[in-house]
C-alpha cells in the first residue's frame, strides 16, 4: 500500500518546480528596447521603445501578445501575438507574424521581413534572457542581444 502513495509523492514533486516556473513567467511584463539605430559619420544614436508584454501559461505552453507603448504608456498600434513554451526554469516565446527590419546603407536600402525570438527566466520581478530576429526564410539572422523586461505592478 505504501508503493501508491510514494509513486504520487514522487509525481507531485516532480510536477511542483514546472508549475511554479510557470505561474511566474506568466503576467504583465514592461520592457525597453531600441526601436531605431541610426549611425552618422560613425556616431551612434538609439531611439527607445517601450512594450507591454502580456503572457498565459497552459500546461507548457505560453501565449500573449506584445503591445508597443507611446512614451506616455498608452497602446501604440496593433498587438502582436506571441507563442512558446514552459520548462522547468525557462521559457521561450516568439511572434507568430513577422516584422519588417529596414536597414538603409549609403544608397541602398534593404527590407527583410522577421520573426522575434526570446529565451528567458525569472528572476524574482524580472524576466532576463536574450532576444534575436531570424529572416523568415531562414538566411540571415541578428546578433543576439540581452532581453530584460519587468512585472509590472
Amino acid at each position: 500500500m505504501k508503493r501508491p502513495f510514494a509513486l504520487v509523492t514522487i509525481l507531485m514533486c516532480g510536477v511542483a518546480p514546472i508549475l511554479a516556473a510557470q505561474r511566474s513567467v506568466a503576467g504583465a511584463w514592461i520592457t525597453e528596447f531600441d526601436a531605431q539605430v541610426r549611425v552618422v559619420n560613425g556616431v551612434v544614436s538609439t531611439v527607445k521603445g517601450r512594450a507591454r508584454i502580456d503572457l498565459r501559461v497552459g500546461g507548457d505552453s505560453i501565449h500573449g501578445t506584445w503591445q508597443p507603448l507611446t512614451a506616455a504608456g498608452s497602446a501604440d498600434g496593433p498587438a502582436r501575438d506571441l507563442a512558446g513554451t514552459v520548462t522547468t526554469d525557462s521559457a521561450h516565446f516568439e511572434a507568430l507574424k513577422p516584422t519588417e527590419i529596414v536597414r538603409r546603407e549609403m544608397d541602398n536600402e534593404t527590407h527583410t521581413q522577421v520573426i522575434m525570438h526570446y529565451d528567458v527566466a525569472v528572476h524574482g520581478d524580472s524576466l532576463v534572457g536574450t532576444e534575436q530576429w531570424v529572416a523568415v526564410d531562414q538566411t540571415s539572422g541578428g546578433q543576439t542581444r540581452r532581453f530584460t523586461a519587468t512585472r509590472k505592478s
